[in-house]
């Protein structure tokens, strides 16, 4: 008697069909899964805000998010804001360092990364344009303003909320998305 034992199986052949049938399961699950993270408007002509979110859904998010990367601000004074820095603390501060009288182009390199961090957010399909009012009794003051200037004949669609810490005054966020015009055809 052999101590050896024989493979039914000695061509290897349900080992192929098992790395088969587990590839087909995982491109039908990935499927599923394009399938139901795909927008509902197939071009970026026909995207609205509906369809990328509400605006304020995306200032929420917008405010709850992280820099993601350090950034050292150095001009009137050095101080540097961490990479984990909630958008939301990052424009309380700058916020603040504004109405003591700092200009706001010294805050570039932040407001840089902020209007990166919300077009990320909104995607081709949608131009953002987000303000920071301080709201006083007799007309609100605009402190900051990232994004593009849109033109009041746009379509837009404006989501607001009040920020938290940021000092005595109340500040408002106001974001306005407009569907990006985007040429119908572009010549490479």
């Amino acid at each position: 008697m052999s101590s050896r034992k024989t493979r039914a199986d000695a061509q290897g052949q349900l080992a192929l069909v098992d790395a088969m049938v587990f590839f087909a399961a995982m491109l039908l699950v990935s499927g599923m899964l394009a399938a139901l993270c795909m927008p509902e408007s197939e071009s970026p002509q026909k995207a609205t805000a509906g369809s990328r979110g509400d605006p304020a859904t995306v200032l929420r998010v917008f405010l709850g998010s992280s820099l993601g990367a350090p950034v050292f601000l150095d001009k009137p004074m050095a101080f540097m804001l961490d990479s984990r820095q909630e958008v939301a603390e990052c424009l309380a501060v700058e916020i603040q360092a504004v109405e003591s009288g700092i200009a706001v182009s010294c805050f570039r390199p932040l407001n840089d990364i902020l209007l990166s961090i919300l077009v990320t957010l909104c995607g081709l399909s949608l131009e953002p344009s987000l303000e920071v009012v301080r709201m006083t009794d007799l007309q609100p003051v605009t402190l900051i303003e990232l994004g593009h200037e849109l033109s009041k004949s746009q379509n837009t669609y404006a989501g607001s909320t009040e920020l938290p810490g940021s000092g005595d005054h109340v500040h408002l966020v106001k974001l306005e998305l407009a569907p990006a015009l985007l040429p119908e055809h572009v010549d490479v």
